[in-house]
C-alpha cells in the first residue's frame, strides 16, 4: 500500500521527481543506486535522503522541475521553466512586448466593474508569467550574446 505524503512536502516532491524522470527505476539507473532506496527515500516515516547532489543530477539529466518549483514556492516565488533559442533576442523582446500589453489590457478590463475577480485574477496571474517568461527568454538571449564575446 502507498502511503500518503503531505502534498508540497519534500517527500513528495522527491516522488514527483522520480516521476519526471520516468520512474524511479530510471532515475536509479542513472544514479547508479537501487530503485528501492530511491523509493525509500520518498516514505514519510522514513529518514533516508538521497542528497542535494543527486537532486541537481536527476534535474538536469531529465530536466525535471519538481524540485525548482519547490524550492521557488518555499522562497515566496514562483519558477518558470524557459525553453530558450539562441540568437532570438529580436523575437523575444517583440514578444515580451505583446505580452505586457496582454497584462495591461486584462488589468484594465478586470477593473472596469470596480473590483477584479477571483477568475480575472487568475487570467491576469498567467498573463504576468507569459510576459515575465518572454523578458527572461530575452535576457537568456542577451547573456549568451555577452557570454559568447568573452
Amino acid at each position: 500500500m502507498t502511503k500518503l505524503r503531505e502534498p508540497g512536502s519534500p517527500r513528495a516532491v522527491l516522488r514527483a521527481l522520480y516521476d519526471q524522470c520516468g520512474g524511479a527505476r530510471r532515475a536509479a539507473d542513472l544514479l547508479g543506486g537501487s530503485e528501492t532506496s530511491l523509493i525509500g527515500a520518498t516514505d514519510p516515516d522514513s529518514d533516508r535522503d538521497i542528497g542535494w547532489r543527486r537532486v541537481v543530477l536527476l534535474t538536469r539529466h531529465f530536466r525535471a522541475t519538481a524540485a525548482a518549483e519547490h524550492l521557488a514556492l518555499a522562497a515566496g516565488g514562483v519558477f518558470l521553466p524557459l525553453d530558450i533559442t539562441p540568437g532570438e533576442l529580436g523575437r523575444s523582446a517583440g514578444q515580451a512586448v505583446r505580452e505586457v500589453a496582454d497584462v495591461v489590457e486584462r488589468v484594465l478590463s478586470a477593473q472596469a466593474d470596480g473590483a477584479v475577480s477571483t477568475s480575472e485574477a487568475r487570467d491576469i496571474r498567467r498573463e504576468i508569467d507569459e510576459a515575465v517568461a518572454e523578458l527572461m527568454r530575452a535576457r537568456a538571449a542577451v547573456t549568451a550574446i555577452i557570454e559568447e564575446n568573452r
